[in-house]
């Protein structure tokens, strides 16, 4: 795969490193900012990172540093709100200075937050994830939820439709839409299993790998749901079927109510 390194500016591939092991680092900041989900941000672009390349057949180790400043309770409540929005843990939790020696060699990926402390290191591609400011109104992921607040995975869903480059803002408009499309997606989902089974759709699960390989470019990969959605010509089992296969990368739980009345 190829992801941009922001000290270049050019997409660099991902070679298999030698034992077939990658490290990744990901570095938030010490104590968050306020009205901005950035830190959470970082978290989930090393998420769909190492998703893609463990389906590519790699294992995958990972660090989270915040800084030699961090704040407990600010990395408890993210670690919190990523584990909501289905943010697998890194591997380890340490300082900066500790990052090579806790992944037992250098790091292959660093994936610094917009809020974050530049890498001590200078090994590896660095992807630079940008803010994604939060509105009043808008429900942070990291706020306690009653039973009524929205899917923490709504949050994702927003997250993934803007290239990790840009500014993601997380305005309630934002955020209601992507909880609008989520729960359609899911009813769909749950409607299409009770198809015959097909097979996945070739060209739409072409379109999902190429863009996840092609610079971690989920909004493509989103966009190529959303026509295979639309197209009355195939198969209802065949959407089915190119939905899950999409959520490995994606992680939004797609086949969640499956069952349900």
């Amino acid at each position: 795969m190829r992801i941009r390194d922001a000290r270049t500016g050019g997409l660099r591939d991902l070679r298999r490193p030698r034992g077939g092991l990658l490290r990744v680092c990901v570095h938030t900041s010490a104590t968050g900012t306020p009205h901005d989900q950035g830190d959470l941000r970082a978290l989930l672009i090393a998420d769909v990172l190492t998703r893609t390349v463990e389906l590519d057949g790699l294992q995958v180790v990972s660090a989270w540093t915040a800084g030699d400043a961090s704040c407990e309770d600010h990395d408890r409540e993210l670690a919190g709100a990523g584990a909501r929005a289905g943010i697998h843990p890194a591997t380890v939790r340490t300082e900066p200075s500790g990052v090579r020696y806790a992944l037992g060699g250098p790091v292959d990926v660093h994936v610094v937050a917009a809020a974050a402390d530049p890498p001590r290191d200078d090994d590896g591609v660095r992807v630079a994830v940008a803010p994604a400011p939060t509105w009043p109104g808008a429900r942070a992921p990291g706020a306690d939820a009653d039973p009524e607040a929205a899917d923490p995975m709504a949050v994702r869903l927003a997250l993934l439709g803007t290239p990790y480059d840009r500014t993601a803002g997380l305005s309630p408009a934002a955020l209601e839409a992507a909880a609008a499309e989520l729960t359609g997606w899911r009813e769909r989902v749950a409607h299409w299993a009770r198809a015959t089974s097909q097979p996945v759709h070739a060209v739409s699960a072409k379109e999902v790998v190429a863009a996840f390989h092609d610079g971690l470019d989920s909004p493509a990969a989103l966009a190529a749901l959303r026509r295979l959605a639309a197209d009355p010509q195939v198969a209802d089992g065949a959407k089915f079927e190119t939905f899950l296969f999409a959520d490995r990368w994606l992680g939004l739980e797609l086949p969640r109510d499956i069952g349900k009345a």
